[in-house]
């Protein structure tokens, strides 16, 4: 079953846009609240190799972001390291208040003259 524009009482769909001209393909079917699962007719193979090559360039550009901004590492692993030291009972208040700390862009700069005098 091909998706449409509008979905079908008590069917929801799940889509995607990606390519130049944003296609847009519907990856999953849903019934109230549960995932059927993946309606195999949908993708023809065009659009699976375009949807595979989307995923390459994506990940291929994230991963060239990431090597390019250290602070991006610093501060995931920074957040990780002082959750797991005090294992806060509410998670989200935690970062609320890690990500917002005034000095937590000076502490990321120190960190980051630090690894560059060590490399």
């Amino acid at each position: 079953m091909e998706c449409s524009a509008s979905a079908p009482e008590g069917r929801e769909e799940a889509w995607i846009s990606f390519g130049k001209h944003n296609n847009r393909v519907c990856l999953m079917e849903t019934r109230g609240h549960g995932i059927v699962g993946p309606d195999p007719g949908t993708l023809n193979p065009e659009q699976l190799e375009q949807l595979r090559d989307f995923k390459i360039q994506t990940r291929i550009a994230n991963e060239k972001y990431l090597r390019t901004h250290k602070e991006v590492s610093l501060l995931i692993s920074g957040f990780f390291r002082e959750m797991f030291l005090k294992r806060p009972d509410n998670i989200l208040e935690f970062a609320a208040h890690y990500f917002t700390d005034p000095r937590l862009p000076s502490r990321i700069h120190m960190q980051l003259i630090k690894e560059k005098k060590g490399t």
